[in-house]
């Protein structure tokens, strides 16, 4: 009966070992089997999720502006050195381009000062203008004022800089001697009555041929109105005539350009240290007299048109340095 509890005893144990050992491999399948479903489930989300993605539509490509090429640099030919023979001569037209504009003006607007270059001086009103494209002075709606007045450009004449300066104009006047037209070199600012003797070197170009010389010398008959010498020039200046001015440290020379196109000199005036000397065309002295630049102090560096009680027209003013 023992022998019987013991063999039911072994086969018990037998069979509870068996069931545990079914039991721990369905516990292993299920734990196996919800390890990796979230993994399968992930890996097609994740699939999905790449796959949605909307793309980025491409932006419209812009092409660049093309950049402008620049104009090569052209290095300007050296100015040939200045010589003596150049001395008191017009410029060569092949200099045109290489010399250095001072002042220009045509006069075909309103604006005589040119952007504030120039300036003025009247016995009363204001009497320079523009008018029918030229430059009036003394004038008044185109007529004469009956006064006086002088057209100003400073610090032309500088010497330190220049070996030699050039000035041209068309002009007109009907005034005779230097009580009507004079136009001044080496002036200086404000001057008492617009002119005096000793304010600068003085030129009359007249309505008749003979023009006049003033200021710089206080030689008999010198000074303002009379001028201290007068010379014939080619033609007159009632009628719009180009002028040229060659101006150096110690010489003025004028020319006139003819109605012909002929351009003629006046005169040469050399400023020795102790004279004034004048030449004709032909190299003849026609003038000596005392040089007292300094006996007045008022020697400058200005370009003046003084025209006083006649009626000076000018035009195409063109001042250029060497």
């Amino acid at each position: 009966m023992q022998s019987f509890k013991r063999i039911i005893r072994k086969i018990s144990i037998v069979a509870l070992i068996l069931m545990i050992f079914v039991c721990a491999s369905c516990g292993n399948d299920s734990v196996s089997q919800s390890t990796s479903s979230p993994t399968a489930k992930a890996t097609a989300t994740s699939v999905s999720t790449q796959t949605a993605a909307p793309t980025k539509a491409e932006e419209p490509t812009t092409t660049p502006e093309a950049t402008p090429t620049s104009e090569p640099t052209t290095t300007p030919e050296p100015v040939p050195e200045f010589t003596e023979d150049m001395k008191g001569k017009p410029f060569a037209k092949e200099l045109d381009n290489k010399l250095f504009v001072i002042f220009e003006h045509d006069y075909d607007d309103e604006d005589w000062t040119n952007n504030g270059m120039a300036d003025c001086q009247s016995s009363k009103n204001p009497s320079i203008e523009v008018w029918d494209g030229q430059l009036r002075i003394n004038s008044l709606d185109g007529e004469n004022a009956q006064q006086w007045a002088r057209y100003i450009i400073p610090g032309v004449f500088d010497f330190e800089t220049y070996s030699q300066i050039e000035i041209s104009m068309d002009i007109m006047t009907d005034g005779i001697g230097c009580i009507g037209t004079s136009v001044g070199l080496f002036t200086s600012g404000h001057i008492p009555d617009g002119i005096r003797s000793g304010s600068g070197f003085w030129f009359s170009p007249s309505a008749v041929n003979s023009v006049g010389f003033n200021g710089l010398s206080s030689v008999e008959k010198g000074g303002w109105p009379t001028g201290f010498f007068t010379a014939e020039a080619p033609e007159d200046f009632a009628t719009m005539k180009h002028l040229t001015i060659v101006v150096n440290e110690d010489m003025i020379t004028f020319y006139m350009t003819t109605t012909s196109g002929e351009m003629v000199m006046i005169a040469k005036v050399v400023l020795e240290e102790a004279a004034i000397v004048i030449y004709n065309k032909d190299g003849a002295e026609i003038f000596r007299g005392e040089h007292d630049s300094k006996k007045f102090g008022w020697i400058g560096t200005e370009f003046s048109i003084f025209s006083h009680f006649s009626l000076t027209a000018v035009d195409n003013l063109l001042i250029r340095g060497y």
